[in-house]
């Protein structure tokens, strides 16, 4: 058996699509699965259809510490903290976190083959690691984005460092986030193992529609304003000047905020703002618009944007994350700051070269296929 499991909280971002990618490639290759989400999902059409074909899928619970734990925590605020930091105490968070006993109960049961551990960024899931460590268990990292607005807490290193070097594989979303992993944790391995996350759709070079007069712009992924913020596009365009230009906004996906960026528009009495149900289709999505537009905040693995720039269509994004690994400013794409005076400025820039769009987009796809790998999810799946 081979445990999956997925750090991410969110469904439907880079690390959750992954996961499920792998779970259908291993039973594709006649392996039992078991995917395990940190907490409590509702069920979604992968997940029923994987488990029609034998899936097991586990959660883990909500987060909390015994009673025990807590009160030492707060006696150590009272003495200073360091009075008690010992070999010992530094284990009491993995004793006593309800969520990875849980884990470790699991892994006890059932005694997996190796465990996958699909990590939102470099400091997650390494607590998993560290378990399966402890028990003697092999396991690999698949490490999608560094978040280099956080470091390691000297409490932490031990175990992420121990989680690390146990490691039988790790695979990175590129050589850049290898390079910052290795430098934020301070270890080094010996060659760089990257991964893509295999697209939704293959690769082809979509026609540009026809403009008329019009420029349509796409929004797609999960509708999260704590992550993506697609309510920044809504804002945008309820400025007087692109109310008053062709311009056109459709948002493809679902989400918590799915319903509240609809009574955001009608607010704003918008309409030239769209939303299109995720039965529409992405490739149907993007035969009818120009160019993908995204507003995310922080760095994340740009999953939407390789799928846009895989079928021959410009981005207009915000510069966080991978984004400059597939976006060059002014050549493939525009790229701006998370705010609504950057993005207002970074869309004047892209509707004064509106005309080069197609071009941009051509240089993108061809920097894609260079870039790209297709058979690199085949040979980490080889490897395991």
């Amino acid at each position: 058996m081979v445990f999956i499991l997925n750090t991410c909280y969110s469904p439907d971002d880079a690390c959750d699509v992954y996961a499920y990618q792998l779970a259908a490639s291993l039973i594709g290759h006649g392996q039992q699965v078991a995917l395990i989400h940190p907490g409590k999902v509702h069920k979604n059409k992968k997940q029923v259809a994987l488990q029609k074909k034998g899936l097991l899928f586990f959660h883990l619970g909500e987060q909390h510490y015994s009673p025990f734990f807590l009160f030492r925590q707060k006696l150590k605020g009272y003495l200073n903290w360091h009075v008690l930091d010992t070999e010992y105490d530094r284990h009491e968070i993995y004793r006593h976190n309800q969520r990875l006993w849980t884990l470790a109960h699991l892994l006890k049961a059932h005694r997996p083959a190796r465990v996958l551990i699909a990590q939102g960024c470099s400091l997650t899931g390494l607590d998993y690691a560290y378990i399966c460590r402890q028990l003697q268990i092999s396991y690999s990292l698949f490490c999608h984005q560094v978040n280099e607005q956080k470091m390691v807490l000297p409490q932490e290193r031990f175990f992420m460092q121990q989680a690390i070097d146990g490691a039988q594989q790790i695979y990175f979303a590129s050589t850049s986030v290898q390079h910052a992993a290795a430098s934020q944790l301070d270890y080094s391995a010996t060659e760089p193992a990257v991964f893509f996350t295999p697209l939704q759709s293959p690769s082809r070079s979509l026609p540009m529609p026809e403009t008329n007069g019009e420029l349509h712009l796409l929004c797609m992924g999960r509708m999260d304003i704590f992550d993506n913020r697609p309510d920044l596009l809504i804002h945008l365009m309820a400025l007087e000047k692109w109310r008053n230009r062709p311009l056109y906004l459709s948002f493809l996906g679902e989400g918590p905020n799915w319903e509240g960026l609809k009574e955001l528009c009608a607010f704003y009495r918008l309409d030239k703002v769209t939303f299109l149900p995720p039965s529409y289709g992405l490739l149907k999505a993007l035969e009818g618009h120009h160019a993908l537009v995204l507003a995310a905040r922080e760095g994340a693995y740009p999953m939407e944007a390789i799928e846009a720039i895989s079928k021959c269509r410009m981005v207009i994004a915000t510069d966080v994350g991978l984004i400059r690994e597939w976006v060059s400013d002014g050549i493939t794409g525009f790229l701006g700051e998370s705010s609504l005076e950057s993005l207002d400025a970074t869309w004047e820039r892209a509707w004064s070269q509106s005309e080069l769009w197609p071009t941009m987009a051509q240089k993108g796809y061809e920097h894609f296929r260079h870039k790209y790998k297709d058979s690199a999810f085949q040979q980490a799946m080889e490897a395991l």
